[in-house]
């Protein structure tokens, strides 16, 4: 796995079969669930801290990090 990621990450003529590789590699090994996991954590994190500012601010922050968590790009 190591060995694959090193090999084609960055690489500019990765090929379509290289890209399935990493995804694989990234799905099988949980680490797309982990970086979810740490995404959620961090927009809690930030919908809590927003919620100490003015009510209008802190709705407006926090509606705006949900909506960036949905983000796929």
């Amino acid at each position: 796995d190591r060995a694959t990621l090193d090999q084609v990450l960055g690489m500019p003529a990765a090929s379509d079969h290289d890209a399935d590789l990493v995804r694989e590699i990234v799905l099988r090994t949980g680490a797309r669930d982990a970086v979810a996991d740490a995404i959620d954590d961090h927009v809690a994190r930030g919908i809590r801290v927003a919620a100490d500012l003015p009510a209008p601010l802190a709705t407006y922050l926090a509606d705006l990090a949900r909506s960036m968590r949905s983000r796929t790009r």
